[in-house]
């Protein structure tokens, strides 16, 4: 007697896509630093701190400076909470979110110039703890005597960024670590944002990626510039591969990602 054994065809893994989110004008249709100005007598950053600002350039320090003088006004933990129990989410990204968060095939990280502990107050009050899987962003806690303290990010070598952090460091890094730990590999990349230190990781893109830049914001002028300009022996000009997709509202992202998630 023979037996025949019917071969069925191999199950395909399921390609796995990246969304890397900004985080201030991105995610919520605010500045988070500049809101806890709020808490300032008058909302008026002191003179003094500008100035200083107009020596060093960092924005970080310029922060850590805020906080430093939030803290000498008695102003506490909770009270900083409170400033953000409001805030706004950009239309449709809280769908967007969710769905994302649903589907298996999909990693969301967050790259942002903000810090750690207003996006993570800010996550966890919307119930999207889990909505992501990493947070780079200026480290920032509570000292023991409840000054906010904050750090930059990380040190990096990219003339185009901001001392603290490089977006285009920390997404070639991620890609990278996931690749070597556990052998992922990213069929596409998403990249959400809306600043002009989003504009770095957009050159790290291929053909299979997509850049969602802000429409009316800094980074689609950005894109938009370098497209026209010419190279030079002085600073190579790299072609921008991934494909532009100017938004509005988070519901334009999310169409598109059912697309390629769902065709």
């Amino acid at each position: 007697m023979h037996l025949f054994f019917r071969q069925f065809p191999k199950k395909m893994p399921v390609p796995k896509v990246l969304v890397v989110l900004d985080f201030d004008h991105t995610i919520v249709d605010d500045n988070s630093d500049t809101r806890v100005w709020n808490l300032l007598p008058g909302k008026n950053v002191p003179q003094d701190i500008k100035n200083s600002y107009k020596d060093h350039k960092s924005w970080t320090a310029y922060m850590a400076a805020i906080f430093l003088h939030l803290h000498t006004l008695g102003v506490q933990k909770k009270d900083i909470i409170n400033c953000f129990r409001d805030i706004p989410f950009t239309q449709g990204m809280l769908e967007f979110l969710k769905y994302q968060q649903r589907v298996p095939s999909v990693d969301t990280i967050i790259a942002s110039d903000a810090n750690s502990f207003f996006i993570s107050c800010i996550m966890e009050g919307v119930g999207l703890a889990n909505a992501y899987k990493e947070i780079f962003t200026n480290p920032a806690e509570f000292d023991d005597e409840g000054c906010l303290k904050i750090q930059h990010h990380h040190q990096h070598d990219c003339p185009r960024c901001a001392v603290n952090m490089c977006k285009g460091t920390i997404l070639k890094d991620y890609i990278a670590r996931m690749r070597q730990s556990n052998g992922m590999e990213y069929d596409r990349v998403l990249f959400v944002g809306d600043g002009g230190n989003d504009f770095c990781p957009c050159l790290a893109l291929g053909e299979r990626d997509f850049v969602f830049p802000r429409k009316g914001y800094k980074l689609i002028q950005k894109i938009e510039k370098y497209n026209k300009e010419s190279p030079s022996d002085s600073e190579p000009h790299q072609k921008l591969r991934a494909t532009v997709v100017p938004w509005d509202n988070a519901h334009e992202i999310l169409n598109c990602l059912q697309g390629i998630v769902e065709g």
